[in-house]
């Protein structure tokens, strides 16, 4: 009986000369509900985070969907939240959600601050222009535009208008435009909001549209900048670009 007892335990026993299971098959011997978590639902968290109607919040995870996580939605909110914006504000601009709190806007909040403008003055700021926030030369140009036009609230009325003096070089377009317009007896305190979009285009663009304008014997006179659309080039006979007036 002892014999017979010993013969059975060796056959229980694993055998010494078994295989060990390859490591690229032990993940099937773990249960299923394991495997991968639930994705991250773009729209739902929109919804339930930042108060967006299911509509809004369908149209805006499509700038969305390579998010996995609500770990940089959730440090962008909160960062502006506590900076007087409101968290629909905020995803109205869904790529805004997108910013790196530590590497951009932090920096960028820290620069608007460092040319004296208030939290409530970069909070409207923001509102306007959600895209250019993250732009690294928006400390540059609003420091150019501000002498110029001589207050905030004026800059503001021209942001909406043309977000581009934001963004666009002043040294490439803006400062050689305005001083073309200077020279044609155009001063900045006589341009309307809307003229300021003359200011953010190719200097080349302007500069041949003033020539033209002489050329068919118009005056240089700010009247002209707020009819002419559209002004031929007698060389090839063809319309040369639009300048950008309404």
């Amino acid at each position: 009986m002892l014999q017979l007892r010993n013969i059975l335990s060796l056959l229980r026993a694993p055998s010494p000369f078994a295989a060990a299971p390859h490591p690229r098959f032990l993940g099937l011997h773990r249960p299923l509900s394991n495997n991968a978590a639930a994705p991250f639902a773009v729209d739902d968290y929109l919804v339930a985070t930042c108060g967006l109607s299911r509509a809004q919040a369908l149209k805006a995870s499509k700038s969305l969907s390579h998010l996995s996580s609500p770990s940089k939605p959730d440090a962008v909110l909160a960062f502006l939240s506590a900076r007087g914006l409101s968290r629909a504000d905020i995803a109205a601009d869904p790529r805004l959600l997108c910013a790196s709190v530590e590497k951009n806007l932090s920096k960028r909040v820290a620069e608007l601050g460092d040319l004296g403008l208030s939290r409530s003055q970069i909070a409207r700021l923001i509102l306007i222009c959600r895209h250019a926030i993250r732009s690294a030369a928006i400390q540059r140009n609003i420091a150019f535009w501000l002498p110029i036009l001589g207050s905030f609230d004026k800059l503001l009325q021209v942001v909406k208008m043309n977000s581009g003096i934001l963004t666009v070089n002043p040294e490439k377009a803006s400062k050689p435009n305005l001083a073309l317009l200077q020279r044609c007896g155009i001063n900045v305190s006589d341009l309307p909001t809307f003229m300021f979009r003359v200011l953010t285009r190719p200097h080349k663009i302007v500069r041949e549209a003033v020539a033209h304008i002489d050329n068919i014997g118009l005056p240089r006179s700010l009247r002209m900048f707020y009819y002419v659309h559209v002004i031929r080039n007698p060389k090839q006979g063809q319309p040369c670009q639009e300048v950008p007036y309404p």
